[in-house]
């Protein structure tokens, strides 16, 4: 689970939480979490108390009262999805800085094994990379084409998901660049170590941007 106390620069896991938690005065984002279910839960029952009692009108009369509360729920239940859930090339719902940090593991591990001139395995990290394998198997023409066939959907054409696939990272020429100098014994890896880094320093701002957005609506949504 994420951890809201996170701070760009802190250490962190390969889970994706900090170290230590910054929110010592309430508890990191499951205990607040779980203290919002509890007194939902807790309403509930109350509710199916009085209908068991037949006391229906006070029953009727919770019920009413309780409506601000789930619509509140329902807005926080909506721009939670809309802050965490992600997707990524594979299909697979994640957390927008799980998908970062998988990414910035494989690029840094991609730019050690070119500095080691061991290209065999960067190509292979770079196959993970966002849906950089299709650059392994087609023309940039047909790699160029799927992109845009999954980013320009029309929302009414999807029944979920709309928005939801993160930027992109297009690593099209430098695998091809790779493959070559795979074939030939190339050694010198420079130029694709230098664009590697620019592209993970990128991965870097984004997770710090979502890192941000996430802190802002935890707070904005159980800290208020």
């Amino acid at each position: 689970m994420f951890c809201p106390g996170y701070e760009p620069g802190r250490e962190v896991s390969r889970s994706g939480s900090c170290k230590r938690c910054t929110f010592k005065e309430t508890g990191c984002y499951e205990a607040i979490s779980e203290r919002s279910r509890q007194k939902v839960q807790e309403q509930n029952r109350a509710y199916r108390r009085l209908l068991k009692e037949e006391r229906f009108e006070e029953a009727e009369e919770l019920f009413e009262s309780l409506r601000p509360l789930e619509q509140k729920q329902l807005a926080n239940f909506k721009k939670e999805q809309d802050t965490f859930v992600r997707i990524d090339w594979y299909g697979n719902v994640l957390y927008p800085h799980e998908i970062l940090l998988k990414n910035i593991r494989l690029l840094e591990d991609a730019i050690e094994d070119l500095e080691k001139a061991e290209v065999s395995k960067a190509l292979g990290r770079l196959y993970q990379v966002d849906n950089n394998a299709y650059a392994f198997m087609f023309d940039e023409d047909v790699y160029n084409h799927f992109t845009d066939y999954v980013f320009h959907q029309p929302r009414e054409r999807l029944k979920w998901g709309y928005g939801r696939i993160m930027e992109h990272e297009k690593l099209y020429t430098l695998v091809i660049s790779l493959l070559e100098k795979e074939k030939t014994a190339g050694s010198d890896f420079e130029s694709e170590i230098l664009r590697l880094k620019k592209v993970c320093e990128k991965q870097y701002t984004l997770l710090e941007k979502y890192t941000d957005k996430i802190t802002e609506v935890l707070k904005e949504t159980y800290l208020n």
